[in-house]
């Protein structure tokens, strides 16, 4: 019995440890007060010594150290029978991992798997797909073998009917917003120049021909100027109709009175049947006045140019 128990013994995996520096004594004592079996032990001195544990108690020999202040501890080496088919466990994990990193890294960031239409178009979605998979942009392609700004410019240029387009990156998704109008002369403006008709914070400036006089992220009040048409050739400045697409996020307030508290939903709900345009944020403020309510419902929407 006892030589089978060797046996099953020589079995496991073991790590070989040197403390230095330390009392010995006071640590094989703490070890064994707390479970842990110290096989092998061979004292070098009274504060060095060599000793083996269980290589599934690696990590609670550690902590049992640290509670006694026992830093000078070195892993001189791990053995036991099964260590060299361990090892090889321990290493194709570790390769398998590296790889499953390597592949999630290059499949699913740098390629695209899924194409994603939204915005009031979106039912031209087909469509763009048609052209998109004939300039060879489709599942599997690369991200860096086309401009994002560019495919923008593309869709516009060659899909009837899609007057605003909007590409972007999001993981391993092209996601492509569509906005139609009632005729393109309405977004991909020709005029001597382009003027804003309502207030607002420019959100996109895509210029054809002219030079922008505004900046995406500027605030613009009706009637100003974003688009001149002119452009500057070698110092000299000249006229040229203003040809862009230009998309501004504009305001609307609605007040409502109610005698009734908790009506924000139903205010809310009211004040976006009045605006026709795509809207992008809502909030409400209440205030109480004399036994009755004051609901302001503030509405930001896009507004193409």
């Amino acid at each position: 019995m006892r030589e089978n128990s060797i046996r099953f013994k020589n079995l496991r995996l073991f790590s070989v440890y040197r403390v230095e520096k330390k009392p010995i004594r006071p640590l094989l004592n703490y070890l064994a007060s707390n479970k842990i079996t110290v096989y092998n032990v061979k004292m070098i001195d009274e504060k060095t010594a060599e000793f083996s544990v269980k290589f599934k108690d690696d990590k609670k020999f550690f902590a049992k150290c640290e509670e006694l202040c026992y830093n000078n501890i070195i892993k001189v080496k791990e053995e036991g029978l099964f260590l060299p088919f361990f090892n090889l466990l321990r290493f194709f994990g570790l390769t398998l991992g590296a790889f499953a990193f390597f592949f999630i890294a290059l499949f699913s960031d740098g390629f695209i798997l899924s194409v994603e239409y939204y915005g009031d178009a979106r039912e031209l979605g087909a469509e763009v797909s048609e052209y998109l998979s004939s300039i060879g942009i489709k599942k599997f392609s690369r991200f860096s073998s086309f401009s994002l700004e560019e495919l923008e410019d593309l869709i516009v240029v060659n899909s009837d009917g899609v007057s605003f387009s909007s590409v972007e990156k999001c993981g391993n998704t092209l996601k492509i917003r569509l906005e139609p109008s009632e005729s393109k002369a309405k977004t991909v403006n020709k005029r001597k120049e382009i003027v804003s008709d309502v207030d607002g914070v420019i959100e996109s400036i895509k210029v054809y021909s002219g030079t922008a006089v505004k900046n995406v992220g500027d605030a613009v009040k009706t009637g100003e100027v974003v688009v001149k048409g002119t452009v500057t050739i070698k110092d000299t400045e000249v006229e040229t109709e203003a040809l862009a697409t230009v998309t501004v996020i504009a305001r609307k307030e609605f007040v409502f009175t109610s005698e009734k508290e908790g009506e924000t939903q139903f205010f809310e709900e009211l004040a976006k049947e009045s605006v026709e345009q795509e809207i992008v944020k809502v909030s409400t403020a209440v205030k109480e006045d004399g036994g009755k309510y004051e609901y302001t419902v503030s509405i930001e929407y896009r507004h193409v140019l």
